[in-house]
Order: C-alpha cells, then sequence, then structure tokens
C-alpha cells in the first residue's frame, strides 16, 4: 500500500459534511490511513443515522464475508481429514 492512500481527499472533507461511502467502508476495515481521518469518521458516525446506515451495512457485509471465509476453511479442513 502507497502511503496516505487511504487518506481522505481534504476537498470532500470540506465540500460535505458527509464521508464518502467509500471512506466509511474502510472505516469499518481499519484501512484509514491518518488518525484524524480516524476521528472525524469516529466523529460523525456519533450524531448521522445516514451515515450510521451505510456504516451498518457495510459492518454487515464484512462480518457475512468472514463467516463465509471461516466455514470455507472449516469445510476445507474436515474434507482434508476424510481424504488425507
Amino acid at each position: 500500500m502507497m502511503p496516505n492512500e487511504n487518506r481522505l481527499p481534504r476537498e470532500l472533507i470540506r465540500l460535505s459534511n458527509h464521508p464518502p461511502e467509500e471512506v466509511i467502508a474502510l472505516f469499518v476495515l481499519n484501512k484509514l490511513a491518518d488518525q484524524s481521518d480516524v476521528v472525524h469518521v469516529e466523529q460523525h458516525l456519533l450524531v448521522c443515522q445516514q451515515c450510521q446506515a451505510i456504516f451498518k451495512q457495510e459492518d454487515d457485509f464484512v462480518s457475512s464475508m468472514i463467516a463465509e471465509l471461516e466455514r470455507t476453511e472449516e469445510a476445507r479442513k474436515r474434507l482434508r481429514t476424510l481424504f488425507l
């Protein structure tokens, strides 16, 4: 990852109080590079129901993907024990 790749574009912060959905997704993944960006998103999520809904969607998606990956890995392990 390049330095500052996941930094919020300052122009977007100035133009809108809402972080872009992509930024909320990076926040969910704990991939925002700059701590000030993390603080901005955290503070915004405390007061914005619209962005809270986006956060919940992103968080639910990530959680379901992780659960599916874990389920798939467990199935692979069981198959290995049966056939190896």
